[in-house]
Order: structure tokens, then C-alpha cells, then sequence
């Protein structure tokens, strides 16, 4: 009779094989919803190709999708049938989806637009003066482009409501260090007109999608393993020196206000809430401002 290693599980009578959970293994208790039995059903669907995702993602996050992948295995016929319905959907939707470049274009149109109309009402604008004013809009113009950079096996999760108690201190923060930020800004916002206002507000409820899916998943997902604290500091780096801060303390508050949202993405798990609150405080600090 072979031995059989000691690392093997014991078997039950049907021949199936059984392990105890020690007092430190991670116990799941909480109830699988159905976004998670989706994602685990795409987790299962990826095949070989897991081996190479899993180096990016976190333990939690591979917790997850287990669960979500033994949850489906649970599953009703109809359940299944559902959640295989909506994967299957998911995995076209690279393809099919048009609407990121069709709202990408009627914006530019918009853009464009406004351009117009404020050259007509104020031609006397330097060119400098003009490219801070639209400079926002036109990479709010662009985000929408940025969804087609995400795969779909991330897309499930990062879009996901989960994380919403670290999202008010992060907005309180960030509005905090807007305000330091617009006081030695290069446009004088309190005596901005109402057009011109506008012009920036949409700008700044716009830009942060592209922002934030830049410098808060796809620049520091490229850098070691998550969380990845050194991709998120070198893209709160990078960030800081885009922005073009006027002088030293401008590039402080710009790299703080940086950290400030990569950690809210690392706190929350998803892209949802960093988007959220910075389009929000982008749009408070300008109006408190007024």
C-alpha cells in the first residue's frame, strides 16, 4: 500500500477529500451577492490566464473571487444561468460598447462649442488664460476614451458602491487642500463670471475620470504588487508635476491632495468613490469660492 503524504486531507467515506479551518485561516461568513458570483464565474472563466492576474491582485481580492466561484458552483440553474448571461455580456462588451467614444465626441462638440461663443463674448483672453480655462474640459472630453483601457475582468469590481465610509473624510480632505490649491491659482476665481465658471465647473466634474483612472489604477497597477504603495507614489509624483504648480507649496498640496485619493482607491478597493469625491470637491471648491 502506498503512504500517503502527511500534507494529504483526509477523505470522507465518499471519497471526497476534507479540510478543517484552523483558528487562523480566513472564515467566510458573509453572504455572496450576486456582483460577486459574477466576478468568481468570470475568475473561473479565465482559465490559465488566472496565473498571471493573480500577481496583480491582492489576497483579499483572490478571497473574493473564490467565494464568488464557489458561490456559482452553489447556484440554482436559474442563478447560474443569469450570472453566466450577464459574464457573457461582460466579456463582449469590449467590443460592443460605443457609448465611452459617442459621449467622448458629443463632448469635444460641446467643447468646442463653448470655445466659440466665448470667443465671441471675450476675444481679449490671452492664450494662457484660455488654456486654463479649457485645459479641464478637454480632458474631460477624453475620459470617457480611458473606460476602453480597463479590461472587463476589472471592470466588475472597480465600479463597485462598496468602501462609502472612507469616502466623507477623503472629500473633506481634498476640498481642504483645493482651496490651498485654487487660493494661488493662476485664474482669480472669485471674480470669475458665471459663463466662464460654468466652463471650468464642467472641466472639473469631468477631468477626474481620466485622472483617476490614470494615476489611481492603471499607472500604479503597472508597479509591483497590490497595493502598490510605490506605484501610487510615484503617480502622486507625477501627478503633482502635471498639474504645474506655481511654486513649492502648490506642488506639496497637489501631492497630497495625490495620496489623499490613492489611498481612498486602496481603502475602498474600487475607483468608484475617488472619482466621486474629487469631481465633488473640484466642484465645491470652486463655487465656496465665488
Amino acid at each position: 500500500m502506498a503512504a500517503v503524504p502527511e500534507n494529504t486531507p483526509p477523505r470522507t467515506a465518499n471519497g471526497s477529500t476534507r479540510t478543517g479551518m484552523t483558528h487562523d485561516s480566513p472564515k467566510v461568513s458573509r453572504k455572496t451577492g450576486a456582483g460577486p458570483m459574477k466576478a468568481g464565474l468570470l475568475w473561473l472563466l479565465l482559465g490559465a490566464e488566472r496565473r498571471t492576474i493573480a500577481t496583480r491582485l491582492s489576497s483579499d481580492e483572490l478571497l473574493e473571487l473564490a467565494e464568488g466561484g464557489r458561490a456559482y458552483k452553489a447556484a440554482s440553474s436559474r442563478d447560474k444561468a443569469k450570472a453566466l448571461h450577464t459574464v457573457r455580456r461582460v466579456l463582449a462588451n469590449e467590443r460592443e460598447h460605443s457609448w465611452p467614444a459617442a459621449l467622448s465626441a458629443g463632448l469635444f462638440v460641446l467643447a468646442a462649442a463653448l470655445f466659440v461663443a466665448h470667443a465671441v463674448l471675450r476675444p481679449e483672453q490671452p492664450f494662457l488664460y484660455l488654456l486654463s480655462l479649457f485645459g479641464p474640459l478637454l480632458i474631460g472630453c477624453i475620459s470617457p476614451l480611458m473606460l476602453y483601457l480597463l479590461p472587463a475582468y476589472r471592470r466588475v469590481g472597480l465600479f463597485s458602491p462598496s468602501g462609502f465610509l472612507y469616502a466623507p473624510p477623503a472629500f473633506v480632505a481634498l476640498l481642504w487642500l483645493l482651496f490651498l490649491i485654487n487660493t494661488s491659482s493662476d485664474i482669480p476665481i472669485a471674480r470669475l463670471p458665471f459663463f466662464e465658471l460654468s466652463i471650468l465647473s464642467l472641466g472639473a466634474l469631468l477631468a477626474p475620470l481620466l485622472e483617476e483612472i490614470f494615476f489611481r489604477e492603471l499607472l500604479p497597477g503597472s508597479v509591483g504588487r497590490s497595493p502598490h504603495f510605490a506605484g501610487h507614489l510615484g503617480s502622486a509624483v507625477l501627478f503633482a508635476v502635471l498639474h504645474l504648480p506655481v511654486d513649492g507649496w502648490q506642488f506639496v498640496y497637489y501631492l497630497m491632495a495625490a495620496a489623499t485619493l490613492s489611498l481612498l482607491r486602496i481603502l475602498s478597493g474600487n475607483l468608484l468613490w475617488p472619482i466621486a469625491v474629487h469631481s465633488a470637491a473640484n466642484i465645491a471648491s470652486l463655487w465656496i469660492m465665488r
